[in-house]
């Protein structure tokens, strides 16, 4: 059993490790999920890492 950071660390590692080099993030997508995470949908949404790169890390 890993801890939630040992593992967020390992996927963030991962992703740096196999993405393509030179992918940004789109602006939009970040707005959306930072809009998403501050609206009444989001109110159950705790304890989470939300990843809004395209699947990369998926």
């Amino acid at each position: 059993m890993v801890s939630k950071s040992a593992l967020v660390g390992f996927t963030k590692g991962l992703a740096h490790d196999v993405a393509p080099k030179g992918v940004t993030a789109n602006i939009v997508d970040i707005a959306n999920a930072v809009a998403y995470l501050a609206g009444p949908d989001a109110r159950w949404t705790t304890g989470t890492t939300l990843a809004v790169d395209g699947g990369y890390t998926a």
